[in-house]
């Protein structure tokens, strides 16, 4: 009896650490200039710069409008064929059926033909200079 109670608490705690598990791979936590050193708000249009030494900066554009929401998670910035700022999605950022893994950075205002996140000029040449990854949430 003793073994069969044992047996089923040790199969109950292997069940609860799988669906714990499971539920940690569908919410992917993030950690600050570990994995990103920048962030974007969508809702509020608010930029997150982490420098590696001081305060981190924070910018508000009500202005730069962008027609999409980008999905959640981290992206990495890198160049189009031209050498255009973009972003890239890695495999561990979870994309809608037919998203694109590209998207392109352009200043807000600017005018392009290609699907682009819109961002304040200031923000674009802070990520150009200081930014490998940024974080995109909600």
């Amino acid at each position: 009896m003793l073994k069969l109670a044992l047996t089923a608490l040790t199969s109950g705690v292997a069940l609860a650490s799988a669906m714990a598990s499971t539920h940690l791979a569908q919410k992917p936590v993030y950690f600050d200039g570990g994995q990103y050193s920048a962030a974007l708000s969508q809702n509020a249009r608010q930029w997150r710069l982490q420098p590696l030494a001081g305060d981190d900066v924070e910018v508000i554009d009500r202005s730069c409008m962008n027609r999409s929401h980008l999905p959640n998670g981290v992206w990495l910035v890198s160049r189009d064929t031209d050498g255009h700022l973009q972003l890239l999605a890695p495999s561990t950022t979870i994309l809608p059926t037919g998203y694109p893994e590209q998207i392109a950075l352009r200043a807000c205002g600017d005018a392009g033909t290609d699907a682009a996140l819109q961002v304040p000029p200031v923000v674009l040449t802070w990520i150009e200079n200081n930014v490998n990854s940024v974080l995109i949430d909600d």
